[in-house]
């Protein structure tokens, strides 16, 4: 049977949503039993990524025995430097930062692992999501994401790796996996429905070696040339027209978080697997972080380093900012937080510090505050929010982290720039600034000429092939400070819970493949429902900042026009709306998502359990208060669930009418509520006007935990999805780091403010105002009108502002 186009899989849905879903309401559509399980899917932990994690498991512990043995007779290990070392939460010291250490990964571990999505109070059919996914068939979604399994290798022409890339002949075992490859990606390509693929493993077969790539590979799939000096140089990449299928992936972040001894590999075009140097990075992020929670690396006063201060924009911080929230409150995690410090310690300290500013006085119960580690967000320039940072932090105990993606972010060079004059002044009295640099500050940048003008032990390279910034969450931008707050074994449990969501991701059909099916149901909405937005309201406190991350995610991912359309033809073409809005905390937006007349889907987050349960929660709130934190909780569910039906089934008299009188409905979980009576009701009270009519669209969110697990889910099932609708719109989501890209987009323009700014500046100080401003304004820069004059006016007053701050006067 032929496969339909993707213009074909349009138009059928374009008639069906006009047609057949258009008459209908959500009120109906959520008493069908059979569609409602058919709209749910819950996801457990992959069984994929425990036979992986088993593995390294076992390879970790042969590993170890074999170090033990090696030191009882007297010789040397025989493991490589890289993977002798030892875990942050651990003991054996054999252990590779990216081997599960016994607490951290343990396969049998019984916490609630339990990932719900609930699409059934999305305005669809059944057959609506069998069209769907006649669409992510013609799209080549399934090969999309096998592709993206593959990285920078093309899966239909694999590279060989390194270690069989020797003469004419091979021993056995060496023949035998070079056999496999070549089977294994003819077998992979052969079951794909496209005919070129088909066509490309018979000239494969055909050719003989046309699979045995030394010396024949493919430049134009991002291999090296010859005389480029070793270096891969970056994959390209086209969507739409006669390309629409990708044979290599320009970013590689599913292998960020793979883990090591397991048996799975992703090579680079020169043969080498990309996943050495990654755990190599992880080793060195282990080492640091675990040499400054023992307080062996200190500042330069010679206090342990506490407060970790980030200066940073753009999805990995959001990313980072989101797992931190997250995790506060979370028991292992503030546990692991304390380690190293203690209150008796931190109080001496603090008192020290404060003994000078208060006359003697020791401190006082001022310093009595929390002894765990923090982490602070500086994300911009403004330098209130600086202040506002650091206004209660010590430089003696402070390390500042500034992430800088690419070339062009010269706002963030600036705030890192206020942090270290504020560390200089704070500590430099007697002390080189060298050496309070190489002590209390670390820069991540995925620009090389940047990291070279810094020093190697202070600087983190993100690597070529993770340089796409929709996908550089699990990169050292956002893995360094969690290691340091929290220690390596906590950033473990994160990491492979997002190799969970990519082995599910991979290895899963799309019908049931969460990503997907977030993915398509949002292409849904934004193309035939015309929806301006998506609201994310998390339900639980610890999700707070999800919906920024989202929003920064799926902003960079989804927030250009079609690839395959001149810059000049962008504008009105079809492209996804990329707008998530904060739905807030505590209700403040459900009037407008009851009652607005704009057409805006949502999408409610929640965790089964909460982290007041936790042993720690109790002990701090007692038993009747830990009682009563159970009984808000269950509030809160209640009132998760009632939040998503009345946006699907109305409230007041719109239920009223809607049940025709019976006493109770049925939601789309199966659960029964009494109908809205006009007596005796919380609704007899309120305005008859005042009701919701229900029929908007929300799709339901329910992680079973909120731990570091359920946090490395969320953030890989976030980027899949991103990375799906981008395919699903034909856009382009692996921009990486460049001065063309999402804020420096503006950085000319600001240039060009800034050098006006000057010219006032210095005509104000000759004292040349002008005979008429309007004139005055026209020389020099040329701007816009408004914001010249705008400009003059903030030129006067901060001119006054800051003769008073320098001088005094």
């Amino acid at each position: 049977m032929s496969v339909a186009t993707p213009s074909q899989c349009l138009a059928i849905l374009a008639r069906h949503a006009r047609d057949e879903v258009g008459p209908l309401r959500l009120q109906e559509l959520c008493t069908d039993t059979e569609r409602v399980n058919s709209l749910v899917e819950v996801h457990n932990r992959a069984q994929g990524a425990i036979d992986r994690y088993e593995r390294s498991t076992a390879h970790l512990h042969a590993l170890h025995q074999q170090q033990q043995k090696a030191r009882g007779s007297g010789g040397s290990p025989t493991t490589t430097p890289t993977k002798r070392r030892r875990s942050a939460g651990g003991v054996n010291s054999g252990e590779s930062p990216f081997y599960p250490s016994a607490g951290s990964l343990d396969t049998s571990d019984h916490s609630n692992r339990l990932l719900l999505v609930d699409l059934s109070r999305q305005r669809m059919t059944v057959d609506t999501m069998n069209h769907l996914l006649r669409l992510a068939r013609a799209r080549d979604v399934r090969n999309f994401i096998r592709t993206l399994a593959w990285g920078w290798n093309d899966r239909n022409d694999p590279v060989l790796p390194l270690r069989l890339r020797s003469g004419g002949g091979g021993t056995a075992s060496e023949n035998t996996e070079k056999a496999n490859l070549r089977r294994n990606a003819s077998r992979e390509s052969v079951s794909s429905r496209h005919a070129r693929f088909a066509e490309d493993v018979k000239d494969g077969v055909d050719g003989g070696d046309a699979h045995n790539v030394i010396g024949s590979t493919s430049f134009a799939a991002g291999q090296s040339s010859p005389g480029g000096g070793g270096g891969a140089s970056r994959p390209t990449m086209r969507f739409g027209g006669s390309d629409a299928t990708m044979r290599t992936s320009p970013s590689m972040h599913l292998a960020l978080r793979a883990p090591a001894g397991a048996g799975v590999e992703m090579f680079l075009p020169d043969g080498t697997s990309a996943l050495d140097s990654i755990h190599e990075t992880c080793d060195r992020i282990m080492r640091l972080s675990d040499s400054i929670r023992r307080g062996k690396l200190r500042g330069a006063s010679g206090k342990v380093l506490r407060d970790v201060v980030v200066v940073g924009r753009g999805v990995p911080v959001a990313g980072l900012k989101f797992m931190y929230d997250a995790l506060r409150r979370d028991s292992d995690a503030s546990i692991a937080a304390m380690e190293g410090l203690t209150a008796e310690s931190h109080f001496k300290s603090a008192a020290a510090d404060g003994a000078s500013r208060l006359g003697g006085r020791g401190g006082g119960s001022s310093y009595k505050e929390s002894y765990s580690r923090r982490l602070r967000f500086v994300p911009c320039v403004d330098p209130a929010a600086a202040v506002g940072v650091i206004s209660d932090l010590k430089p003696g105990s402070t390390y500042v982290i500034t992430i800088v993606g690419g070339r062009g972010d010269e706002e963030t060079m600036q705030a890192s720039e206020t942090l270290r004059r504020w560390l200089l002044a704070g500590l430099g009295s007697n002390r080189k600034a060298d050496q309070i640099m190489d002590r209390h500050t670390l820069l991540i940048t995925g620009d090389d000429r940047l990291a070279r003008a810094h020093k190697a032990e202070c600087t983190f390279i993100i690597p070529d092939y993770a340089r796409c910034e929709a996908f550089t969450t699990f990169t050292a931008a956002s893995l360094v400070p969690l290691s340091i707050v929290f220690g390596w074994n906590i950033v473990e449990r994160i990491l492979s819970g997002a190799h969970d969501m990519d082995t599910h991701f991979v290895e899963t059909n799309p019908r049931h493949n969460l990503p997907v099916l977030l993915a398509l149901v949002d292409f849904w909405n934004d193309a035939f429902l015309g929806s301006s937005a998506k609201v994310v309201t998390p339900f639980s406190d610890a999700y707070a900042s999800y919906p920024g991350f989202l929003a920064a995610l799926e902003a960079q991912a989804c927030g250009r026009g079609p690839a395959n359309s001149d810059r000049s033809e962008r504008w009105g073409k079809a492209a996804p709306s990329a707008m998530v809005v904060d739905g807030g905390k505590a209700g403040v937006y459900d009037r407008v998502v009851y009652q607005g007349g704009r057409p805006v889907t949502s999408e409610l987050v929640l965790a089964m359990d909460t982290q007041a349960s936790s042993p720690a929660a109790s002990k701090t709130l007692g038993p009747e208060g830990a009682e009563d934190a159970m009984a808000a909780h269950d509030d809160l569910v209640c009132s998760f669930f009632a939040h998503a039906d009345v946006l699907a089934l109305g409230s007041g008299g719109a239920r009223e009418e809607h049940d025709g009188g019976r006493g109770s409905s049925s939601t789309s979980l199966g659960l029964s509520f009494e109908a809205a009576s006009p007596r005796g009701s919380p609704l007899s009270g309120i305005d008859s006007d005042d009701v919701a009519d229900g029929n908007r669209p929300s799709t339901l969110i329910i992680c079973g935990a909120c731990d570091a697990f359920t946090c490395g889910q969320l953030v890989a099932l976030a980027e899949h999805r991103a990375a799906i609708s981008a395919k699903l719109w034909d856009v382009d989501p692996f921009a990486a780091f460049a001065p063309s890209h999402g804020t420096a987009l503006r950085t000319k323009e600001t240039e060009r403010v800034k050098e006006k700014l000057h010219q006032l500046y210095e005509r104000l100080a000759r004292g040349d105002y002008g005979d008429e401003e309007q004139e005055f304004l026209s020389e020099g820069t040329m701007l816009n009108q408004a914001s010249s004059s705008i400009l003059w006016h903030y030129a006067n007053r901060m001119r006054d502002q800051k003769m008073y701050v320098v001088d005094g006067s």
